[in-house]
């Protein structure tokens, strides 16, 4: 299974992906969006860039259509420590 083409692009382009297993692209997209949408109300959306892309792979590696991922979970993938959700 992969996601939508245009986030496996991104996600691609940036290594996000590199060893990562897809369990499932659903909500993977909408995962993004909710990370750019705390742009607007920090005040700044390309700051949230990473953010979007650490919340859609956290997203590809869980089944279903929610995004049970955390802060502290976010964080790790975007400081490379972390490869998964931790349950």
């Amino acid at each position: 299974m992969t996601p939508p083409s245009f986030l496996h692009h991104l996600l691609s382009s940036c290594g996000a992906l590199a060893g990562r297993p897809v369990s499932g692209s659903i909500g993977s997209g909408d995962a993004f969006a909710a990370g750019l949408v705390l742009g607007p109300v920090k005040g700044d959306i390309a700051s949230q860039l990473p953010t979007a892309v650490a919340m859609a792979v956290l997203k590809l590696g869980i089944e279903g259509d929610h995004f049970l991922g955390s802060k502290s979970d976010i964080d790790g993938i975007l400081a490379g420590t972390q490869r998964e959700v931790n349950r």
